[in-house]
């Protein structure tokens, strides 16, 4: 009864909603986290607005990562990516990854 077209037809059929679901989730996952780095970007800049010398994204002006070229994505570590949420959603996150 496998043999039959039908069944190699329903089963490619689901692996397409598979491969479908999966790259939409990826990029729906990648999209929220491109967001909530654009949040603490902007989030470091109204909180270092009266620092003289700060610039977004480097140490006082020194870019953190020198030997990388500009444009290059470093990902932050969780610490940093939740530096400002609230405590609780930060735990909930933490152990929710802890646990899964």
């Amino acid at each position: 009864m496998d043999s039959t077209p039908f069944c190699h037809l329903t089963e490619s059929l689901g692996e397409g909603i598979k491969i479908k679901f999966s790259s939409e989730f990826l990029a729906s996952s990648l999209t929220r986290f491109l967001k909530q780095i654009r949040r603490n970007r902007e989030e470091e800049a109204k909180l270092m607005a009266n620092v003289p010398g700060w610039e977004v994204g480097t140490w006082y002006g020194e870019p953190i990562y020198k030997t990388l070229p500009t444009d290059t994505l470093i990902e932050p570590i969780f610490h940093e990516y939740f530096a400002h949420a609230a405590p609780s959603d930060t735990e909930k996150r933490l152990f929710f990854r802890l646990w899964t």
